[in-house]
């Protein structure tokens, strides 16, 4: 991240609260290449890395390294106007408590193919209800909804079994 004042001579405090998969580890923050202090608020979904910091005139480079980061994010796209939504959703997202497997309950489109773009998914050891898939310059997990006669938007489970190797990913 990087900020600055832009005019008037005032101090401001910046507090930045970027949210973070629930497996990662924050290994240290650094603001204009010194560490600076911070803290983890980790919450049932999610957590958020959590610093506070002046703000004078100049620029100001906020460096995060995490370790163990992963996410994924769904492209969504709405539906022409009068048409039913086509899109996945997702119903519900929950970390083992050990926090090496995520199960997704996702909805969809009877007979619809979705993709959620990952990062950081070398840490991925498995799917179930699901494949991995390869887009140019992105990794993917490809769902495929099964066509139903009863349900125009079945729902599916798709469970992430992640590697216990320990990996580094930085995130600015």
């Amino acid at each position: 991240m990087q900020t600055g004042l832009t005019s008037g001579n005032e101090e401001c405090t910046v507090e930045f609260r970027p949210a973070i998969s629930l497996k990662a580890q924050v290994q240290k923050v650094e603001l204009n290449g010194k560490p600076v202090r911070f803290q983890v608020e980790t919450r049932e979904g999610d957590q958020h890395m959590v610093v506070q910091f002046p703000v004078k005139s100049g620029k100001y480079l906020l460096r995060i390294w995490l370790l163990n980061e992963f996410g994924y994010s769904n492209q969504s796209v709405l539906p022409e106007l009068g048409s039913a939504s086509r899109g996945l959703r997702i119903l519900s997202e929950t970390w083992s408590a050990s926090r090496d497997q995520l199960t997704l309950e996702v909805s969809g489109a009877a007979g619809s193919e979705y993709e959620l773009i990952t990062w950081d998914s070398w840490e991925i050891e498995k799917l179930e209800g699901a494949e991995s898939g390869q887009r140019p310059g992105w990794s993917t997990i490809r769902i495929q909804i099964l066509p139903s006669e009863l349900e125009q938007y079945p729902h599916k489970k798709v469970v992430v079994h992640f590697s216990s190797a320990q990996g580094k990913s930085e995130r600015r």
